[in-house]
């Protein structure tokens, strides 16, 4: 692969090699077109503007620059067959057209949005998409949703992933259970694609927002959860982790919605295992240690998480402080707790952690509980 100094091009070709121009030199760009994905986006950009010249343009960036298109005219040819049905489709999505007409067109649209076609047509078809999630109808919704999630599953420009998260972020609260859990899962693909740690952090803030309006909308605030939850410790930064776990502690204190507490509680238990700070796995034991049994069993799942954490390994992931911290509670509630299974629970945490190498007292306490 070669290079191609942009000021000795043809003047109507420079534009194009401008605008797609992306390495850095002393003044933020290097005056050459020199890598393939440059030459690629040159290219696509000067075919769709000029069409009739497009085979010499490719010519010359074959030549001169000894770039490999091949790959780039196979999707310029499926531009080409697709263009057509694009256009006869788009118009089906408005709503002067039948519920099936608008939800067929939209899977039709994201079927073609598979195919090997240019950034610019998979652009417009996303953005002819995006504006059906507020569809009167939820099953086109639903569709809208699906065809969105999987276009940002396909190689695309992180530019396109961002738009389809954005709009997909208002749909976790959607009245409809199905275009909840599509827009969960694309979510939930986006931030572990890990393309973005700006685009993740402003995910996390949309769902943030939906947990924290702690209204009538407990789907909504559900399916939110769901998301951090399924996102966290999975190999995301800590930033991200340290982002959720402040979400879901502030969840344990103040929301009333059972499942995101029960998914509050799970996430907040892998997230310790990462060991990403003392003071971190300090304040999420405290917020464990909080949980009540106001919601089902959600204090059952959290001395059950609570008994995971003690037994994680003190040389890596907790402190011995921290370990005979959550012992001594677990202590409490197998002796006062009034509600039968949490008190199960707790008891069925300690027979666990007796077995480990715990101070002698300690130890006595344990068997102490046990016996009561």
């Amino acid at each position: 692969m070669g290079e191609i100094i942009i000021g000795n091009a043809p003047v109507n070709y420079r534009k194009y090699l401008w605008a797609t121009e992306a390495n850095d030199g002393p003044l933020g760009y290097d005056c050459k077109t020199d890598t393939q994905e440059e030459a690629e986006n040159a290219a696509e950009a000067f075919c769709g503007e000029n069409p009739t010249e497009c085979e010499n343009f490719l010519e010359y960036l074959e030549k001169s620059g000894n770039f490999n298109l091949s790959q780039l005219r196979e999707t310029l040819e499926n531009d080409k067959k697709v263009s057509k049905e694009v256009a006869s489709l788009m118009p089906k999505l408005g709503s002067k057209y039948y519920n099936d007409v608008r939800n067929k067109a939209v899977k039709a649209l994201g079927q073609i949005a598979h195919f090997n076609i240019s950034i610019k047509l998979r652009s417009k078809i996303v953005d002819a998409i995006i504006p059906l999630l507020g569809d009167e109808d939820m099953f086109v919704r639903e569709s809208a949703a699906e065809m969105l999630r999987a276009i940002a599953k396909c190689n695309i420009s992180l530019e396109l992933r961002s738009k389809i998260a954005n709009a997909l972020i208002p749909s976790v609260h959607d009245e409809f259970h199905r275009v909840r859990n599509s827009a969960v899962n694309t979510l939930v693909n986006i931030v572990q694609l890990n393309s973005s740690l700006e685009l993740s952090l402003k995910i996390v803030d949309g769902m943030a927002a939906i947990i924290k309006f702690n209204g009538p909308d407990w789907d909504g605030q559900s399916s939110a959860a769901k998301m951090l939850e399924k996102t966290a410790q999975y190999n995301v930064s800590p930033e991200l982790n340290i982002k959720i776990a402040d979400v879901f502690i502030q969840s344990v204190v103040n929301s009333e919605v059972p499942d995101v507490l029960e998914s509050a509680v799970r996430a907040l238990g892998k997230i310790v295992q990462i060991n990403i700070s003392n003071e971190l796995n300090t304040k999420i034991v405290n917020a464990l240690k909080s949980v009540g049994n106001k919601y089902g069993r959600v204090e059952e799942l959290a001395l059950k998480t609570l008994g995971e954490i003690a037994r994680l390994d003190i040389t890596k992931n907790i402190t011995q402080e921290l370990r005979l911290e959550i012992i001594n509670h677990l202590i409490i509630k197998a002796n006062t707790a009034v509600d039968q299974v949490v008190r199960k629970a707790a008891l069925t945490e300690l027979k666990e952690i007796v077995k480990l190498n715990v101070p002698a007292e300690i130890k006595s306490k344990i068997e102490k509980a046990l016996k009561n």
